[in-house]
C-alpha cells in the first residue's frame, strides 16, 4: 500500500501524530451475471446479463487547524495547514453548491455552479459526490468546551 508509505504525519502542541494530508482509497467493482447461475425470481439467466460498475472511495481528510492554537510556525507546516484548510474550504464550497442545487430542483428553478474544479480534492471526489452517488460522512467531534468553535464548524 503505497498510500501508507506517502502519508505525512506530524505533531504539534494539540496532537502528536497530526495528518498533514488526505489520503483516499478507491476500490472500482465490476460485475457480470453468471451464466450458470438464476435469478432472483428462480427463472434460467437471459443470455443479455448487464454488467454492473461502482466506484467505492473512503477518504481521511486531515483536519482544518489554526496556527495560533497548534503553536508550529515553521514554512512547512504553515504551507501544510494553507493547503489542508484550502481544499477543505473547497469542499465545504462544493458541498453547499450541491445541498443549493438539490433545493433548486425541487423548485424547478435553474442550476447552480458546483465548483469542483477547485482543488484537487474535490475533483478527486467528483464521481462519489454528483449523479447517483451516495456518500457518508463521519466526523471526530471533540466534548470539550475550548474546542466548541471548531466542531460547530465541523457540522456546518
Amino acid at each position: 500500500i503505497t498510500a501508507l508509505t506517502n502519508r505525512i504525519v506530524g505533531a504539534h502542541r494539540l496532537n502528536r501524530q497530526s495528518n498533514r494530508s488526505h489520503c483516499m482509497l478507491s476500490f472500482h467493482l465490476e460485475s457480470s451475471p453468471n451464466p450458470s447461475s438464476t435469478s432472483v425470481d428462480g427463472a434460467p439467466p437471459t443470455s443479455h446479463g448487464m454488467r454492473r460498475y461502482g466506484k467505492l472511495c473512503f477518504v481521511d481528510l486531515a483536519g482544518s487547524e489554526r496556527l495560533k492554537e497548534t503553536g508550529n510556525h515553521e514554512a512547512k507546516s504553515v504551507r501544510e495547514t494553507g493547503n489542508i484548510n484550502r481544499s477543505l474550504f473547497a469542499l465545504g464550497k462544493v458541498i453547499s453548491a450541491l445541498s443549493e442545487r438539490g433545493a433548486k430542483r425541487e423548485k424547478k428553478s435553474r442550476e447552480s455552479f458546483v465548483p469542483f474544479r477547485d482543488s484537487k480534492l474535490t475533483q478527486l471526489l467528483i464521481d462519489s459526490l454528483r449523479g447517483t452517488g451516495r456518500a457518508l460522512m463521519l466526523a471526530c467531534c471533540s466534548p470539550l468546551l475550548t474546542h466548541a468553535e471548531e466542531t460547530l464548524n465541523t457540522l456546518q
